[in-house]
């Protein structure tokens, strides 16, 4: 009852500060982290959180539904204000994260895409396009465009991701 834990469990010792956390540490598979653009099937783009895994995944993280149906204020309408930049995951800043969805929107399994970078007439974008085998070997394709921050941004995520490759 006193709270306190025996010297003598490192183990329990160990759980018991994980428990005490106000959120999740820093994943070990994470590879980059940072928001993007992603275009949208009617107008415009929306805010995503897109996540590159040392296994060769990238994910792509719907942000909160309320924070997206709002309007850009005056402060954060200027191009690029108010996003963090892409990071590496282990130092990810952790406070924007809580609105993100638990499952993916989408995944790419980065070994078997194709990243093209720069794309012609689109600034700032790096295009991802899987092709799979289906049913009776007849191919399928999904392609996804992601808009970084800046140029630099951008460079980084394409050079991440040709590493996996």
């Amino acid at each position: 009852g006193s709270g306190e834990l025996p010297g003598d469990w490192p183990l329990l010792q160990q759980l018991h500060s994980l428990a005490l956390r106000d959120r999740p540490p820093a994943s070990v598979l994470g590879r980059l982290v940072g928001p993007v653009q992603v275009p949208s099937r009617i107008f415009g783009t929306k805010l995503r959180i897109a996540v590159l895994t040392k296994d060769g995944w990238l994910h792509c993280f719907k942000i909160g539904s309320k924070a997206e149906g709002r309007k850009p204020s005056r402060e954060s309408a200027g191009a690029g204000a108010g996003h963090a930049p892409a990071v590496p995951a282990a130092s990810t800043p952790e406070p924007g994260l809580a609105s993100l969805g638990a499952e993916p929107q989408w995944s790419f399994f980065v070994p078997a895409s194709t990243v093209t970078y720069p794309v012609s007439g689109w600034p700032r974008c790096f295009e991802l396009e899987e092709v799979r085998k289906g049913f009776l070997g007849m191919r399928s394709s999904r392609r996804e465009m992601l808009q970084a921050e800046s140029e630099e941004e951008a460079s980084q995520w394409a050079a991440a991701v040709n590493e996996v490759c």
